[in-house]
């Protein structure tokens, strides 16, 4: 113990706040080796254990408190060990241990002297850095210890042993939201010490935690406004993408349970009073979006007593006032909007029907009315400041507007006094939203003459009045802000998924028309628009109506123009109003990945969409369109499979597409029978083998990755192929298929592909596998 004595000395030494820098020290000297870890993880629990018992069995004495304090650094200290030890299995073997004999005991204590109160706040804390770490492991000891916190008083409890069970409660409910949501009681023992506590930071603390709770029964994913070139910055690594599909696929489960309001309606109602009613919450963003959540939680879940009612009377009494303009409650009305919006958003996307009837009328005026005002006190008051307001109230209205848009089932009524507005609100979005609402309406009535009418009207009026200035706009030779176009062709996708055929169909070629002449004007900045300009295209595509092929030929043109120059492709110039500032010295090499990326990303997208093209590009009554089609899209595979080299991760993704690509052009063609692609089945064989050798040549310098099975993605999808095409060919065909890889493998290669005999054999052997 001799070797650990000047740690312990050490712990006793430094301040509880400086214990996290010690365990580094610690851990570059102490755990070197996964042996070295295990040995001196063990001297550790083994003399904190003995000071375990010690403390148990002396309770109630007034001489352990000096004990108890290096105890409580201790265990304090093992938790943030535990939280960036080298080698987790050595620690991994003790856990259970730890947790065990050296937290359980203070974490479940009924000693309620000071002294044991604080090792529980200490323990709890401990626990709760090992909970980051081991969740999956520790599940057990989880709901224990959440199950004997609910049976407390927290409202008796301190300061430090209440913010210690709220970081707990956070932790866990990240890991095993299901298991909170269980054991609602400790969550109502929550509220009240949040209506009750007067420490601010336990109060924000509180604010997070209970919003998250109140989020996980509700389907809504962002509290913030939408960021265009969310896809383009996004500097997430493979962890959090994770860990946001372990979250997606817990509340899935949630919301499969269906779960009723489990908390007290008054617990509720005083909660919402309390950050309703005190202005210094209302000028807080977190409050203000709890508040939101909980106005959604209460519609969905409580339904229309006067809780909710009351809920919706507070936003609507407080947007009817005219102060919400005013330079000191600018502020507090933008907070309140989104908090709104949170409220609807999370509503809707639960379900569209219920808040339908007079609550939906009343939030519509209320929208139109907060707008039509705040554009008159715009334009009596013309500074920066109000400016800067009026486009953030406008952005938060016209996000609740789209949520609220598509819970109506009725709004042709509405219809000619909304596009009144449109030059106000100035958003294609919300364009595309209220043409969507009318499909809606259309979709939904049931009287025939009646429906008849509302499509007249719609391809007379509405359409006209709606498409038309939006293709205006992209048609122009110069497009001044990007954001704003890539809203314009967002919404036009939008609303041809909205319409579909029949109501659509009468645009279909003029807008096709528009977006190919949109990328010869703009084709320098293609980058910035080319991943949503082929969403959109891949959204028309599906509704074109063209036996001659004309309008298809066009769109697939613009995919083969973008393929062709993505190796000289660059990134255009950001808006200047986009622009955040000059890039930092370290931020060029991130610049440049992110420029490939940008590129990769938007031929991945073209790759995709050329795929979920094949049935429209089949249904071609031009035989020579078709022919024509069918063999630019073969001409381009053959190019790139089994020759160009795959070097980065976003290159084999886009080889993974062109495999799939390949595969459902072949499956495609052979249902009808269409004989180009039987006919160059010498030259498809011949790529694939290639790509297999090229693989198998990845995987022995360690660029291609095997899983735990010894299997590679790329080699499997490769191999998925070739075997799918061979089973669509007759027998005569598979045999001379044999005979040609036979021969490929005897044959000289390509002078790109330095390889080995084995890998040639290995490729040969996978091929004639599959046949």
């Amino acid at each position: 113990m001799n070797q650990l004595d000047h740690i312990f000395q050490s712990i006793k030494d430094t301040d509880t706040n400086k214990l996290q820098n010690l365990a580094q020290q610690f851990l570059q000297t102490y755990c070197k080796s996964k042996q070295n870890t295990k040995d001196n993880i063990n001297l550790f629990y083994q003399y904190l254990k003995t000071k375990s018992t010690h403390l148990q069995n002396n309770a109630t004495s007034q001489d352990i408190e000096q004990d108890a304090l290096i105890y409580s650094k201790s265990i304090l200290f093992l938790g943030a060990v535990s939280r960036y030890v080298p080698f987790i299995d050595s620690f991994t073997f003790y856990l259970n241990d730890i947790i065990e004999d050296l937290l359980k005991p203070f974490i479940l204590t009924t000693v309620n002297t000071p002294i044991f109160l604080q090792i529980r706040y200490i323990a709890l804390k401990s626990y709760t850095l090992i909970l980051q770490v081991y969740a999956n492991k520790v599940d057990e000891y989880s709901i224990s210890f959440i199950e004997y916190l609910a049976s407390l008083d927290l409202l008796s409890n301190s300061l430090e042993n209440n913010k210690a069970i709220v970081d707990f409660v956070v932790i866990f409910m990240q890991c095993s939201p299901l298991e909170v949501i269980k054991r609602s009681k400790l969550i109502e023992s929550l509220i009240k010490v949040y209506l009750n506590t007067q420490e601010q930071q336990l109060f924000e603390d509180l604010t997070q935690v209970l919003g998250q709770f109140f989020q996980l029964y509700l389907p809504f994913k962002s509290f913030k406004i939408e960021n265009d070139d969310d896809d383009e910055n996004d500097d997430d690594d493979e962890d959090n993408d994770n860990d946001s599909n372990m979250q997606e696929n817990e509340k899935v489960k949630i919301e499969n349970l269906n779960l009723p309001n489990q908390i007290h309606v008054n617990l509720l109602n005083e909660t919402f009073k309390l950050l309703s009613k005190n202005p210094k919450y209302l000028q807080k963003e977190s409050s203000t979006i709890f508040l939101g959540i909980l106005c959604g939680y209460c519609t969905v879940y409580v339904g229309q007593n006067e809780l909710s009612k009351s809920i919706y009377s507070f936003y609507f009494s407080y947007f009817k006032q005219d102060i919400i303009y005013e330079k000191e409650n600018r502020k507090q009305t933008i907070y309140l909007l989104d908090s709104l919006r949170i409220g609807i958003s999370n509503t809707v996307l639960k379900s569209v029907q219920i808040i339908r009837g007079e609550r939906q009328e009343e939030m519509y005026h209320c929208l139109i009315d907060i707008i039509t005002r705040g554009k008159e006190y715009f334009k009596k008051n013309p500074s920066k400041g109000v400016q800067s307001f009026y486009h953030r109230m406008r952005n938060s209205v016209i996000l609740t507007l789209c949520s609220l848009l598509k819970s109506f089932n009725n709004f042709f009524k509405h219809a000619d006094q909304f596009l009144k507005f449109a030059s106000i609100l100035a958003d294609p979005i919300i364009l595309s939203e209220f043409v969507h609402s009318l499909a809606i309406d259309i979709n939904g009535t049931l009287d025939q003459q009646e429906k008849s009418d509302k499509i007249q009207k719609l391809n007379e009026t509405y359409l006209p009045r709606v498409v038309y200035p939006l293709l205006q706009e992209i048609e122009k030779p110069v497009q001044k802000y990007s954001s704003m176009t890539k809203h314009i062709l967002s919404s036009l996708g939008n609303i041809a998924e909205s319409l579909q055929t029949e109501l659509f169909q009468p645009f279909c070629t003029e807008v096709i028309e528009s977006l190919c002449l949109f990328v010869e004007n703009n084709w320098k900045s293609i980058s910035n628009y080319g991943v949503v300009l082929i969403h959109t295209f891949t959204k028309i595509v599906k509704f074109i109506q063209d036996p001659e092929g004309k309008s298809l030929e066009r769109v697939i043109g613009v995919y083969f123009k973008v393929l062709n120059a993505s190796n000289s492709m660059e990134l255009a110039e950001k808006d200047q109003d986009e622009d955040d500032g000059d890039d930092d010295e370290d931020e060029q090499g991130d610049k440049k990945n992110s420029e490939s990326d940008v590129i990769s990303n938007i031929v991945f997208t073209a790759i995709d969409s050329m795929t979920q093209c094949i049935p429209s590009v089949l249904l071609i009554k031009s035989e020579s369109t078709k022919t024509q089609l069918i063999n630019q899209y073969i001409d381009y595979l053959l190019e790139k499979i089994g020759t160009e080299e795959v070097i980065f991760d976003a290159d084999r993704f886009i080889r993974l597409a062109q495999l799939d690509l390949l595969k459902e052009l072949f499956v495609a063609t052979s249902k009808q029978e269409i004989n180009i692609l039987t006919n160059l089945l010498d030259k498809i064989v011949k790529q694939l083998f290639y790509e297999l050798i090229m693989i198998q040549i990845g995987i022995d310098l360690g660029e291609e990755e095997l899983d735990a099975n010894n299997h590679n993605q790329r080699k499997d999808i490769c191999l998925n192929c070739f075997s799918t095409i061979v089973k669509l060919v007759s027998a005569q065909q598979r045999q001379s298929i044999s005979g040609q890889i036979n021969q490929l493998a005897k044959n000289p290669l390509p002078s790109t592909l330095e390889t080995t005999d084995i890998n040639i054999a290995y490729a040969k052997k996978d091929l004639l596998s599959c046949l």
